[in-house]
């Protein structure tokens, strides 16, 4: 475990040589220790067949395979794969280690753990993109990091509904961390465009959804909160971009003939709460 938890746990960590081949012998005995006693039939299974059995994400076994037959895989793919190995083993082994007669845990109301959830799909989706957030995620491309952030946008799809918009709207997602957040948003906007646009093109009213969401936040920014007016600020450029985004070719975000963006709702909004955003 060690070796899987020094890139959560220690994230300041340069990345260097050592980092990266501290962490890939750890994900290659995270998988081989998972499917290696799966391994029961007459004739070897395909790994990739072993992992669907056992609900792993099979971009574990492509990141194991290219680290064993191919380079190292970058530090930003290790250190998410590594993040994502950990909640998979909370999510799947540990947490149900836990004594019953003991009292439970308590849960965490706000949020929930679909909210958790997607939390974690986040931040995984940020570290991969934080090294190159220009580059495009084309299908094609086989590069692990573009595939492994195209399973993050999936799964990010199937947990739309579990509080992801509020995961979205916090700092350190959508809204860059730390004090002058409008110099930082340049950056976020190519981070995750590509995460927007295929939620919106693939989770019916996610668009309005995300728009409605920010407005409402804006509403509780005071004037003389200095921290809370950096945070409307950055609202504000998301808003200015994702609705002017169907004129940007570089954008998809509103452009889903079947969930239209609705201006004429968020105009609404705008003159029955007025504010100076």
């Amino acid at each position: 475990m060690p070796a899987l938890s020094a890139g959560k746990n220690f994230p300041s960590l340069p990345p260097s040589r050592f980092v990266q081949n501290q962490l890939t012998p750890g994900g290659g005995s995270f998988v081989n220790g998972l499917l290696d006693p799966a391994q029961t039939s007459t004739f070897a299974l395909p790994m990739h067949t072993l992992a669907k059995t056992l609900g792993l994400p099979t971009s574990f076994v492509e990141i194991r395979h290219a680290a064993t037959h191919e380079a190292l895989p970058s530090l930003p793919l290790l250190r998410a794969a590594t993040a994502r190995a950990l909640d998979w083993l909370w999510e799947n082994y540990w947490c149900s280690l836990s004594d019953s007669n003991s009292d439970p845990e308590p849960v965490e109301e706000e949020g929930g753990g679909g909210g958790a959830k997607a939390r974690s799909l986040l931040k995984s989706f940020r570290s991969l993109r934080r090294a190159e957030p220009a580059r495009p995620l084309r299908s094609g491309d086989r590069r692990e990091e573009t595939k492994l952030a195209i399973g993050l946008i999936r799964e990010c799809i199937c947990v739309a509904g579990d509080g992801l918009v509020e995961a979205l709207l916090e700092e350190k997602a959508l809204i860059p961390a730390g004090k002058h957040k409008s110099s930082s948003m340049k950056g976020a906007i190519l981070l995750w465009t590509p995460l927007l646009d295929a939620l919106d093109a693939d989770v019916p009213e996610f668009g309005n959804t995300l728009l409605l969401a920010m407005l409402e936040g804006l509403k509780h920014v005071a004037a003389a909160a200095t921290q809370r007016r950096e945070f409307a600020e950055a609202v504000m450029a998301w808003l200015v971009h994702l609705t002017a985004s169907n004129t940007n070719a570089k954008s998809g975000f509103g452009t889903n003939p079947d969930a239209p963006i609705d201006l004429d709702g968020l105009a609404k909004q705008c003159v029955l709460c007025p504010s100076e955003w």
